[in-house]
């Protein structure tokens, strides 16, 4: 049986966070379709498009222009058509704030980025992999 395609929004300013992200994706040897966007305006506009409904948001917390990670979740969380659609905070701050923020929020985690390449893969190979069986569990 093929594996089904998770797809993933990434929303992160900072380019270097975005090639660190997409890098530690790739070598999670999973069939993912990663969706890049800069900033939260950008993509709520594109979760606007009702055919665009990811599986996976993973959001930095801080980002450039008016919305935050946390008021693009709460767009998400908003919106019936995104309904199934997990979050995942990818945030350099290591703050108590925030993670409680990010549980009120329902976050499925809170990765932190990592200098270390392979710590980030541990984490989102474990977090998307047990989304991934959950998943499939509940279409079995």
């Amino acid at each position: 049986m093929k594996e089904s395609e998770i797809n993933i929004l990434l929303v992160e300013d900072n380019s270097d966070h975005q090639l660190l992200a997409q890098m530690a994706v790739n070598r999670l040897n999973m069939n993912i379709n990663l969706t890049v966007c800069e900033n939260g305006e950008e993509a709520l506009a594109l979760l606007e498009k009702k055919q665009f409904c990811p599986d996976i948001a993973l959001l930095d917390i801080e980002l450039m222009h008016d919305l935050d990670g946390f008021d693009v979740a709460q767009q998400i969380r908003k919106n019936p058509n995104l309904s199934r659609t997990d979050i995942i905070y990818y945030t350099g701050y290591d703050n108590p704030e925030y993670k409680a923020l990010a549980e009120e929020t329902g976050a499925l985690d809170y990765i932190l980025k990592n200098e270390d390449m392979s710590v980030t893969v541990t984490k989102l190979k474990q977090v998307i992999g047990d989304w991934s069986n959950k998943r499939r569990l509940e279409r079995a």
